[in-house]
């Protein structure tokens, strides 16, 4: 015949731990170090002591498979879920980050353009108004050469025009 379960007994207790939801792993570990080769230093204690050495270790496993393990110097050794949530999270900062720094790249090159433009209106302004002062300038030079022809005034000798070119 079938031995019955009974409440205090350690087997009982596993098999209610491995219908919990989010302790399998627990389960399984506790399976492995009673039935495994440490079952002689199991049971030689009583089932007030296994059970919460039984609990502990199964809870120092749930927090190694859920937040891992990271040692100073080292880093991260058992990655959990946590780390690749972060890790997740860091590589779309990393995209935030670029994108950012795209933008701002592409605001500079729109305001550069924008005063590249500003000050391009105005050197055409300054070069027209040139343009228009020189225009006056040869006319008003026209208009003197024509009274001075009118008033028979000497102009420049070809000697003195010689002068000039050379000094």
């Amino acid at each position: 015949m079938r031995k019955s379960i009974q409440p205090s007994d350690t087997s009982f207790v596993l098999a209610w731990l491995e219908r919990v939801d989010g302790l399998p792993a627990f389960g399984a570990f506790v399976v492995y170090t009673t039935k495994g080769r440490y079952n002689k230093v199991f049971t030689n204690l009583s089932d007030i002591i296994k059970i919460p050495v039984a609990v502990i270790a199964g809870l120092i496993l749930a927090v190694l498979v859920y937040e891992g393990l990271r040692l100073p110097w080292i880093g991260q050794v058992i990655p959990g879920v946590v780390w690749f949530r972060v890790d997740a999270a860091k590589s779309t900062m990393v995209t935030t980050f670029e994108r950012d720094a795209l933008q701002a790249q592409l605001d500079k090159e729109r305001r550069d353009r924008a005063s590249a433009e500003v000050a391009a209106t105005e050197a055409k302004k300054r070069a027209d108004a040139t343009l228009k002062a020189k225009e006056q300038a040869d006319a008003k030079v026209a208009e003197l050469e024509a009274e001075a022809r009118k008033a028979n005034l000497p102009g420049w000798t070809q000697e003195e025009l010689e002068w000039f070119g050379k000094h």
